[in-house]
């Protein structure tokens, strides 16, 4: 129970870490167009994930954790750049209820970002 708990935390903590502290405004504004810079972006993001996960499920389960998240978080990231990048474009902030402007589209970026990260940790426990 307390590696879950833990583990919990540590997606929270270090998935706001890895994807927005550690992500260059340059990564950030490029990833829509640039594969370079989506590739820097998810590459040290996936990285990072090496830091909690060692003591939590071991090295072998990390370097899995690692790898899938990589390969998830580059796909998906590829496809929500390139959506977001044109919801800014087209100054779709916000619409009528359901609001489903860019901030929203955003937050729905980070909870499927959320859910596989549980669901993956959940798995390799």
């Amino acid at each position: 129970m307390t590696t879950l708990i833990t583990g919990t935390i540590c997606i929270f903590v270090f998935h706001w870490i890895a994807d927005y502290v550690l992500q260059k405004g340059e990564w950030a504004k490029a990833k829509s167009a640039d594969p370079v810079s989506l590739l820097k972006h998810t590459s040290l993001y996936s990285v990072m994930w090496f830091i909690p996960m060692i003591p939590l499920l071991g090295i072998i389960e990390s370097v899995i954790f690692v790898a899938v998240t990589f390969f998830i978080h580059t796909y998906q990231d590829s496809i929500t750049s390139q959506t977001v990048k044109e919801m800014f474009e087209s100054e779709t902030y916000y619409t009528p209820l359901p609001n489903v402007g860019v901030f929203s589209f955003m937050g729905f970026d980070q909870l499927l970002h959320y859910l596989q990260l549980y669901i993956l940790f959940i798995l390799l426990l």
